[in-house]
């Protein structure tokens, strides 16, 4: 939460007016999307390398991720947050230009 809100501020303030409310709804849609996907990502990881924990003469045995699956996740979220670094680090900072209109 304490990254949502510069966030939000600093596209309001680097966009012009009258496109705030696309550059806040991109930020909205991407915001969510990583949401969605993350969660998944980690359960199929966490699904994948998992132990089985419970008493062997009952039936019922409990599932859990072992430690090879969150130090993947781990090792993954440092390989996107270095991606994203890099990424932003490369892209040029675009400016708009104001469009004069004819009359």
């Amino acid at each position: 939460m304490s990254l949502i809100i510069p966030i939000v501020n600093m596209i309001s303030v680097s966009v012009p007016k009258e496109n705030t409310a696309v550059g806040l709804g991109m930020n909205t849609m991407l915001r969510n999307l990583g949401g969605a996907v993350g969660p998944v990502l980690a359960t199929t990881i966490i699904s994948t390398y998992s132990d089985k924990i419970g008493p062997p003469i009952l039936p019922t045995v409990m599932t859990f991720g072992n430690k090879t699956a969150f130090n993947l996740i781990f090792a993954l979220g440092i390989v996107l947050m270095i991606i994203i670094i890099a990424l932003s680090l490369t892209i040029k900072n675009y400016t708009f230009h104001k469009t004069k209109m004819k009359t």
